[in-house]
């Protein structure tokens, strides 16, 4: 394998140790899908590390559910399939149903770190699926020592 571009090297490197897997937050998935016009270029680079197996992916059954929300609201059934396929086609992605396990994490999370529900239903998804980072933009989750913390850009 040749060298890695910043991309790469942000999402798949920790120092000398190479990620294996990654948890998507929801905005990611929206990013990439929805053309964001800051983030757009770098979801494409990170969602092709995953189709072509560089690493592997997880995310809540919750991404789905919320990324689905403005599409269905909006009347945008293109979009709501362009979603459907990439949560349910997409090489190497798996959607992580919430399980009583994750529950109960999602709750110490919260209740530690006075998260809302659905950020810690995404960490706890996160943890529990023994991912080595969580991706995501929102910067009130660098806070946490539980795992990993990457910022998108």
């Amino acid at each position: 394998m040749g060298r890695m571009n910043s991309v790469e090297r942000h999402y798949l490197m920790r120092g000398a140790r190479r990620r294996q897997k990654l948890a998507l937050d929801t905005m990611c998935f929206i990013y990439l899908l929805e053309d964001h016009p800051v983030h757009a270029h770098e979801m494409e680079a990170l969602f092709g590390l995953v189709e072509t197996g560089r690493c592997s992916a997880v995310t809540s059954t919750l991404s789905r559910a919320e990324c689905l929300v403005l599409p269905y609201r909006h009347g945008r059934p293109d979009l709501v399939s362009a979603y459907v396929d990439l949560f349910d086609g997409l090489p190497n992605l798996t959607v992580v149903p919430i399980d009583t396990d994750v529950a109960d994490l999602s709750a110490r999370l919260r209740a530690q770190h006075r998260m809302r529900t659905p950020d810690a239903l995404q960490v706890a998804t996160a943890i529990s699926s023994g991912a080595d980072a969580f991706v995501t933009n929102d910067q009130g989750f660098l806070k946490l020592q539980e795992i990993e913390v990457l910022l998108v850009g």
